[in-house]
């Protein structure tokens, strides 16, 4: 195997054993009973998850006094896929329908896993104020003088805290992609979600800063993983990258799209030839300001001309992008407060200007502060400073104060030690007022954000416990939209809000629309499915590419469609289900509005960037066929299209249907000639 230094492990038989070995706390006479319920269950059919629970509680009531402790939803889903897949039982898809545990997971057509790469000193060159670097000491060998010693390591990826959930998952997988993929395929599995389409969130670090074989490796490994999933007891030998997307395409749980995260300043062509040659599909990448002045200030060393540029490269290579950025940060100079009014000028920006209003997903983190940052310090300094202020000058104003200071340190008037001017000082506006500036400002977010943008998040998913200072409102989006109701304002437009979940479907409900806009120099149309009520059931991202795009060579003056995504509950490959959108015709139809419009607007091939799960199906629902090519020694792939052939095969097809109407008329006028002779005949008869 590939050695990388501190960043790789070995991956151990038993943590695979520990992870598929289903352990269910119950007697065989306990089991028995369980089974009986199943049985209960699947012989009816429910109208409603209010219907299903009553009647699972009937049942359990039942079985008071028969069994210790009632099945969780896990242990019944456990239990009736280990029966049909005995045939035991027939399979009841109306009844997986309720059973399944946090729908919402895969309820926007594929079911997200999120994995992490490994910490070390390779994960992110930059050091800025606000990020964490959780480091523990442990015991390194040391061959130059033989000795074991004692030595502070990253113990997280950069940016990320040991008490975040998906932290500690990772952390019990040792970071291994291997196990971190069985392991939380398993788990969703094991919820009552379909596997067959999965969508993996690549995160830890600068995922552009990693050596590139471990980067190789690392995807390598989520491949295998996916191919390997249902046969890992005796699974073959891990192939190259290339092999193990090729097997994909026909694996039976497929990978629909990656993410990774980095940064604009890190997100070359080079990067971008890579990102297609591993099936990466979007690029998370961090902005947090877009003000030189504070960027500066929390030493994130990357410019918004940099910024402008990494994203524009992103879009134009056919990526998707998802941008994050941070409110209430540290301000510049040594009062690092930083107004409301600046965050709102950012919203301003990206949803007005075309070179920023760019992005397809946004992450609106408000700053927390946290251990094992640089800001904790100024944070603790803003802290220490009004406590020796209230001791020095108990109810006077801090206005009055601030302008009473003539030299670094000020001498107050009851005497003792001097208050420290000198030092960097950070006060987030998340902890005036309760946080109302900073709701009010999240609630300006999302009355201005555009239809064609998800609002994946407005919090990080950080653990109260680990918040020094900043917002501490977990639960800061349902404020957020109880703000919206409460003071009747227009609701918010972004896909999270629209798309259909698992709500009902009828396809002659919906209408075709299209919001053109200029993004980062280049025409982009938001193609979507949409109901009376603007619900949306599926939606396509077309990019038209001109002389200032900075793409690879092969897309160069070419269409590009970005995206193509059916919402809905995740309906499994090749079946079909009339109350969801999935495999209902929806994503033929978006791709050949597509087609259509760069054919009008005189482009002569189109492009689509695929997961490689889904290239069979351009490949044998919509002719496209893959096209390869090299960039810096990098080998990568797209699916394409002839617009060419397209337009002769559409006036061959439109020429057929009028002889095949032509002929159907003189068949029809031969028809009644020879009626009218034979009756004639008959006649003369």
């Amino acid at each position: 195997m590939v050695q990388f230094s501190d960043i790789e492990h070995n991956l151990i038989e038993k943590d695979l054993e520990d992870i598929f070995n289903e352990k269910t706390q119950y007697s065989e006479d306990e089991k028995k009973s369980i089974e009986k319920v199943v049985n209960f269950l699947v012989s009816k059919n429910y109208s409603s998850k209010k219907e299903y629970t009553k009647n699972l509680n009937e049942i359990l009531k039942n079985l008071k006094g028969k069994i210790k402790k009632f099945p969780s939803k896990i242990e019944l889903n456990i239990i009736y896929k280990k029966m049909y897949k005995s045939n035991i039982i027939e399979r009841n898809s109306n009844l997986e329908k309720y059973m399944k545990r946090k729908f919402c997971r895969s309820g926007s057509g594929e079911l997200p896993v999120t994995v992490f790469t490994s910490p070390s000193k390779f994960d992110c060159p930059e050091d800025c104020s606000y990020c964490p670097d959780e480091k523990a000491e442990k015991l390194i060998f040391n061959e130059k003088i033989g000795k074991w010693q004692k030595k502070k390591v990253r113990i997280q990826p950069r940016s990320y805290l040991s008490t975040e959930p998906g932290c500690m998952r990772a952390a019990k997988d040792k970071f291994h992609p291997i196990t971190q993929t069985y392991d939380r395929i398993h788990c969703l599995e094991i919820m009552g979600h379909e596997v067959d389409k999965i969508r993996f969130i690549v995160l830890g670090g600068t995922y552009c800063y990693y050596p590139m074989d471990y980067r190789i490796w690392f995807m390598t490994c989520l491949y295998y993983a996916c191919n390997t999933y249902y046969t890992w007891s005796s699974r073959r030998e891990m192939k190259s990258l290339g092999e193990e997307m090729r097997l994909n395409r026909i694996s039976d749980v497929k990978i629909v799209g990656i993410t990774v995260e980095t940064r604009p300043d890190h997100a070359s062509l080079e990067d971008c030839a890579h990102f297609m040659a591993c099936g990466i599909t979007t690029v998370q990448v961090g902005i947090q300001q877009l003000s030189d002045s504070i960027l500066k200030g929390i030493n994130r060393r990357c410019t918004v001309e940099q910024i402008k540029e990494g994203t524009k490269r992103i879009l134009d290579c056919g990526l998707k992008l998802d941008t994050h950025y941070m409110f209430d940060l540290p301000g510049p100079g040594k009062l690092c407060l930083l107004s409301p009014q600046d965050d709102r000028d950012m919203i301003d920006l990206i949803t007005e200007h075309e070179d920023f209003a760019v992005a397809d997903q946004w992450k609106l983190y408000p700053c927390s502060t946290t251990p094992h940052t640089r800001i904790l310090t100024w944070y603790n300094n803003m802290t220490e400073f009004f406590k020796n202020l209230k001791e020095k000058i108990n109810s006077i104003k801090i206005q009055r104060v601030w302008r009473k200071y003539k030299s670094i340190k000020y001498y107050g008037p009851i005497g003792g030690d001097p208050i420290d001017l000198s030092k960097k000082k950070y006060l987030p506006y998340a902890e005036i007022d309760g946080g109302s500036y900073l709701v009010d400002t999240l609630v300006y977010a999302k009355q201005k954000v555009h239809k064609d943008t998800r609002l994946n998040r407005v919090i990080r998913d950080i653990p109260e416990i680990s918040i020094v200072g900043g917002n501490k409102i977990t639960n800061l989006r349902q404020h957020i939209l109880e703000k919206i109701e409460k003071e009747g304002l227009k609701k918010c437009q972004c896909i999270r809000c629209r798309e259909i979940q698992g709500g009902e479907f009828n396809i002659d409900s919906l209408k075709l629309d299209i919001y053109p806009r200029i993004k980062a120099g280049s025409n982009d149309y938001f193609i979507s499915f949409e109901d009376k009520n603007e619900k949306l059931y599926g939606l396509a991202r077309l990019r038209l590419l001109n002389d200032s795009s900075d793409t690879l060579p092969i897309l160069e003056n070419s269409a590009v469609i970005r995206e193509v995504h059916v919402y809905g509950a995740t309906v499994r490959t090749n079946t079909k289900d009339k109350t969801k959108p999935q495999h209902s015709g929806l994503g033929k139809k978006l791709v050949k509005k597509c087609e259509e419009i760069a054919m009008k607007q005189g482009y002569k091939k189109i492009y689509i960037t695929s997961g490689e799960g889904v290239i069979n199906y351009y490949k044998n629902k919509l002719d496209y066929y893959e096209v390869e090519e090299e960039y810096c020694g990098i080998k990568y792939h797209y699916m394409m299209k002839s617009l060419e052939e397209s337009k002769i095969s559409k006036i061959w097809k439109d020429l057929k249907k009028y002889l095949l109407i032509i002929f159907s008329i003189i068949t029809v006028i031969t028809i009644i000639i020879t009626f009218y002779q034979l009756s004639d005949n008959f006649n003369t008869l």
